[in-house]
């Protein structure tokens, strides 16, 4: 999972009741009711006025228009973030998350909303009254995903509403409701599911539905780079250097459970030759992996003298780049022969 989609209303944002007057939630209690109301839904998708909305809730609500307005303006101005969210959005945000917006809002609410600071953690957005579509039609729903290129199997949606999510599931987006009566329980299970609360995390590009398709193409890498260098290192009289960008060699002191085998670790012993090379990865640095228990990889980083550098970098595994055939004919030929 890569991508969280937010909806606002309700999940991010939301009124504190203990502010608000019986009357006052008695005039808007059309917001929780399983189908909002066609003017609502005009207002949200922009192509009703406020004033044209305020007219209407006037002949619904049998009220003086003086009455609406001020019920109005304290409906925008009662909006505050959710804390159980907001605490969640920046645990998400830290871990990585790629997070988006996905809601059915009116301009006047959601200029209210983006004043927040909040609102600065998402990286994209998708608001229905700038769309002139809402939720649960699919048009809002290929709008984010092509926007943003997300990829449906690698996001998910958020949001309190059954039918939104039902919309955004004939995508093959991965949904989650949430309940509004109950943020911190909704946040908690969020939290849960994405940032594996009391369990060590998984090094990122172990975290997809994709991971063990990742860990076998990165084993078959390992193996043609090895055997590439390997050749590469006798034909030259051995210890030649091999130019490596950085980011692009995978640094030789890591240890991380393997996904296709809970209960084995992979270990690399540390290279103070790789190290010193700072970007150059020479052929005697590529050390044999060993697959052995938890137990065997923490006594290795007990007795090992870099015992803080393997900590510190359990979670930093680094994927080497598919190779050009243009700059690497040798290893695409050992990659095609396996």
């Amino acid at each position: 999972m890569k991508n969280i989609v937010f909806d606002l209303g309700g999940v991010v944002f939301a009124r504190d009741v203990q502010k608000c007057t019986p009357d006052f939630i008695r005039f808007f209690d059309f917001v929780r009711a399983p189908e909002m109301p066609g003017f609502w839904e005009e207002y949200d998708r922009g192509t009703r006025s406020l004033d044209e909305t305020k007219e209407a809730m006037c002949s619904i609500r049998g009220c003086t228009r003086e009455k609406c307005d001020a019920y109005v303006q304290q409906a925008i101005a009662l909006q505050e973030p959710v804390k159980p969210t907001e605490r969640l959005l920046g645990d998400l945000k830290s871990a990585g998350y790629k997070l988006y917006v996905l809601s059915n809002m009116s301009k006047e609410f959601i200029a209210f909303l983006r004043r927040f600071p909040l609102y600065g953690h998402f990286d994209g957005e998708v608001i229905s009254c700038e769309e002139q579509t809402v939720k649960p039609e699919p048009r809002i729903y290929r709008i984010l995903l092509d926007r943003y290129g997300l990829a449906p199997e690698e996001t998910l949606f958020i949001d309190d509403r059954p039918a939104n999510l039902e919309a955004a599931a004939r995508f093959g987006i991965r949904t989650r409701l949430f309940r509004h009566g109950e943020p911190e329980a909704s946040c908690d299970e969020l939290r849960k599911m994405l940032l594996r609360t009391g369990v060590s995390p998984a090094p990122p590009c172990l975290r997809t539905a994709r991971m063990e398709t990742d860990f076998r193409t990165h084993v078959v890498r390992r193996i043609a780079l090895r055997r590439f260098l390997g050749s590469r290192s006798s034909a030259d009289g051995g210890g030649r250097n091999v130019p490596c960008t950085p980011g692009r060699c995978m640094r030789t002191e890591t240890a991380y459970a393997s996904p296709l085998r809970p209960d084995t670790a992979e270990v690399r012993l540390p290279s103070v030759q790789s190290e010193r090379a700072h970007g150059r990865m020479p052929g005697a640095a590529l050390r044999k992996v060993r697959s052995v228990s938890p137990s065997a990889a923490a006594a290795t980083a007990e007795n090992s003298a870099d015992r803080p550098r393997l900590q510190k970098r359990i979670a930093s595994v680094r994927f080497p780049p598919r190779p050009s055939p243009d700059r690497h004919p040798a290893l695409c030929t050992a990659l095609r022969n396996g």
